[in-house]
C-alpha cells in the first residue's frame, strides 16, 4: 500500500463538517431497467454512499413542450428518487439538455423540430429564454424538495469542443441560466443548495469569465470535476496542465475566487481516474489506491462540501468512460469498488452539513454572495455564526444584491489555509511523460473524437435521456 506522502498527500484536516460523498450513476438513461436501477442503487448505498449524482435530462422530461412532462420519464424519476430515499440516499441530479421548443440552435439545425432533432445537436444549445430552464428546475425542486442533495445546473458548460454547451458566448449565456435559474428555485425552497458553475476540470480562466458576467451571487456551491490523468491526488501538475491536475486545478480555483471574495463551498461532482486507453492510464491497482487517498482526502479541505466518484458502473457509451467505472456492466465490483467503499466507510456519522470531528461546520449550501467570510449558512436565508470556517458567508436574496469585494481581495484565513496545505510531494512511481501528464481521459484528441465528449457521444446522448420516450 502506497503511504499519504507517497502519495503526495499531506494528512487530513479536520473536518469541518459531515460531507455528502457518493458516486455518479445513469440510472435515466434508456436502457437502464427498474431492476438495473435498484441494484446500482443498492451498490451505491453498500458503498456508503450517502449521496447519488444522477444525470436528469431537461429535453427528455419536457420534450413536447412547456408544462408537458413525459409520463414514462417522470415515473423514473419519481421511482429513483424514491428508491434512493429507501436507501438514505439524497439525489443529486444534474439537468442539462435543451429541449428543441426551448433551444436557441439555428433554424437550419431545428428544422421545426422535426425527426430526431436531438441527433442534429439542438439539445446542445443553451434556451432562448434562461426562464424556460429556471421554471423547469423550480417544478422539479418542489416535487423532491427534501430528498435532494442539491441541483447542479447544467454539466461542463465549458467541456472541450462545446460538447454540452454550443454558444458564441459560452460564459455569458451559462451566467443568465444561473441567474435565472436561482431565485426561481429559492421561491419554491429555500434548503435546497443549487450548484453552479459544474467546471470541467480546475478552469479558473472559465470561472473568470462567470464573474465577469455576473454569476457570483446566484448559487450555494460551485461544481467542479477536479480529473486528475494519470497523476495521484496530491501531486502537482507540470506547468501547462494546471486546467486537468486536480490539486493544481483547485488551488487555481481557489484563487481565481479569492480575488472575488468567492466563499461558497465547493463541491468535487465527478472526479476519478481511467484504466482505459493505450497506453492504459493507470491500472485497476493504482485506480482503487488513488481513489482509497483521494475521498478522505478531499473530506478533509474545509472548502469541499461534497464529493461524487465518477462513475459507478460501465455504461458501455466508451471505452474512455467505462475505464472509470467501480464495476462492470454485470454490476460485478472491481478493485476500485472495494477501495472506495472502505474510504466512505471512514466518513464521520451523522446527516451531511453537521458539525463532526470538532469542526465548525455548517451546511453544504453556503452562498455565492460572497462577504469577508466568518460564517457558515443552513438554509438559505439563515446564518450560523462559525468564525473559522472558510466556507459559507450569510445567504442573502438575489433581490437584496452585496457589493463583491474588490479584486485582488484576499482568502480568509482557513481558505488560504486549506489552499496551501495541500502542496505535497509528487508520486515518484507516477510516470511524468509529456503525453500522459497531457492527456486527459475524459479529453480525447480531437482527431479521435471529433470535439464531441466520450461520456455523452452526441448522437446517443438525447436517446439515452428519454428523448423518444412518451
Amino acid at each position: 500500500m502506497l503511504g499519504m506522502a507517497t502519495l503526495g498527500l499531506a494528512g487530513p484536516a479536520t473536518a469541518q463538517a459531515v460531507p455528502y460523498e457518493g458516486v455518479s450513476m445513469h440510472s435515466m438513461w434508456d436502457q437502464v431497467s427498474p431492476t438495473d436501477m435498484a441494484h446500482e442503487l443498492d451498490l451505491a448505498a453498500a458503498a456508503h454512499s450517502n449521496v447519488v449524482r444522477v444525470d436528469v435530462g431537461w429535453s427528455g422530461m419536457e420534450m413536447d413542450g412547456p408544462g408537458q412532462m413525459s409520463a414514462g420519464y417522470l415515473a423514473k424519476l419519481d421511482q429513483l428518487v424514491s428508491a434512493a430515499a429507501a436507501r438514505g440516499l439524497k439525489v443529486l441530479p444534474v439537468v442539462f439538455s435543451t429541449p428543441c421548443w426551448a433551444s436557441s440552435a439555428p433554424d437550419s439545425i431545428k428544422q421545426g423540430c422535426a425527426g430526431q432533432w436531438w441527433t442534429r445537436g439542438v439539445n446542445l444549445y443553451p434556451p432562448s429564454d434562461p426562464g424556460t430552464y429556471a421554471r423547469f428546475m423550480a417544478w422539479m425542486v418542489g416535487r423532491y424538495g427534501s430528498q435532494l442533495a442539491a441541483v447542479e445546473l447544467w454539466n461542463e458548460p465549458d467541456a472541450d469542443g462545446q460538447a454540452f454547451w454550443v454558444s458564441p458566448n459560452p460564459a455569458g449565456d451559462y451566467a443568465a441560466l444561473v441567474r435565472a435559474a436561482y431565485p426561481a428555485i429559492k421561491a419554491v425552497n429555500r434548503s435546497v443548495p443549487v450548484l453552479a458553475g459544474s467546471l470541467s476540470g480546475g478552469d479558473a480562466r472559465f470561472l473568470r469569465e462567470l464573474y465577469a458576467n455576473g454569476m457570483r451571487g446566484y448559487y450555494d456551491g460551485l461544481a467542479v470535476h477536479p480529473y486528475n490523468g494519470s497523476l495521484a491526488p496530491g501531486q502537482p501538475s507540470a506547468s501547462g496542465y494546471e486546467r486537468w491536475t486536480m490539486l493544481t486545478g483547485l488551488n487555481a480555483l481557489r484563487q481565481a475566487r479569492s480575488e472575488v471574495g468567492d466563499t461558497a463551498p465547493m463541491w468535487a461532482t465527478e472526479f476519478g481516474w481511467s484504466t482505459a486507453g493505450s497506453p492504459q492510464l493507470v491500472t485497476a491497482a493504482l485506480q482503487a489506491t488513488y481513489l482509497s487517498a483521494a475521498i478522505p482526502w478531499l473530506r478533509g479541505m474545509p472548502d469541499i462540501a461534497g464529493s461524487v466518484v465518477f462513475e459507478l458502473r460501465a455504461m458501455g457509451d466508451s471505452a474512455d468512460n467505462d475505464g472509470f467505472a467501480l464495476t462492470n456492466a454485470d454490476f460485478s465490483p472491481r478493485p476500485a469498488y472495494a477501495a472506495v467503499q472502505a474510504a466512505m466507510a471512514t466518513r464521520p456519522p451523522g446527516d451531511p452539513g453537521t458539525p463532526s470531528g470538532g469542526g465548525s461546520g455548517g451546511s453544504p449550501g453556503g452562498s455565492g454572495k460572497g462577504s469577508t467570510g466568518g460564517s457558515t449558512s443552513g438554509p438559505a436565508g439563515t446564518t450560523t455564526a462559525s468564525p473559522t470556517s472558510p466556507s459559507g458567508p450569510a445567504t442573502t436574496s438575489p433581490s437584496s444584491p452585496t457589493t463583491p469585494p474588490p479584486s485582488g481581495s484576499t482568502l480568509s484565513s482557513g481558505t488560504a489555509l486549506a489552499a496551501r496545505q495541500w502542496v505535497a510531494p509528487a508520486h515518484a512511481a507516477v510516470r511524468r511523460g509529456a503525453r500522459r501528464q497531457g492527456h486527459h481521459p475524459r479529453r480525447p484528441r480531437r482527431a479521435r473524437r471529433q470535439g464531441h465528449h466520450p461520456r455523452r457521444p452526441r448522437r446517443a446522448h438525447a436517446a439515452r435521456h428519454g428523448q423518444r420516450r412518451r
